[in-house]
């Protein structure tokens, strides 16, 4: 594949995975190597590196309470108003990613020749069409509800 078209696929791929907001653990294996993942350890004692939501992580480590009222302040200064606004534009940017991951799949399902944002156009092997088309699926599984 064509150098500048892999370099633009994979940075719209980074753009598009930019919105997810997983938590980040970070645990020691049986074998003693540190091991970082976005999924925690069943078997394993662990940290959680990062919340994975930016509003959620502070300085001073302030957890959120679940079980507060959502009407009620919570212990990062979020109101309720502000949790929705947040959840909207959260909701959002899903959708936006939704849209996009359809409109790949329609593309690679439909046109062998792909262009990169210089226009260079190339010609897509069968190999490299079916591995995007499985990528848009896989995104829109991820993004739309």
């Amino acid at each position: 594949m064509n150098r500048p078209i892999r370099v633009a696929l994979i940075g719209l791929l980074l753009i598009l995975a930019v919105p997810l907001h997983a938590a980040t653990y970070k645990w020691i294996d049986t074998d003693g190597r540190i091991v970082y993942s976005q999924t925690p350890p069943t078997n394993a004692e662990y940290e959680v590196i990062s919340s994975g939501h930016p509003r959620l992580e502070s300085d001073d480590q302030d957890q959120v309470d679940p079980a507060a009222p959502l009407g009620a302040e919570s212990s990062s200064g979020d109101t309720e108003e502000e949790i929705r606004q947040i959840a909207a534009e959260s909701q959002a940017i899903r959708e936006k990613n939704c849209q996009g991951a359809k409109q790949n799949l329609q593309t690679y399902q439909t046109y062998r020749r792909v262009r990169d944002d210089d226009g260079n156009v190339s010609v897509l092997t069968d190999t490299e069409r079916q591995a995007k088309i499985e990528e848009a699926k896989q995104m829109i599984t991820d993004f739309c509800d």
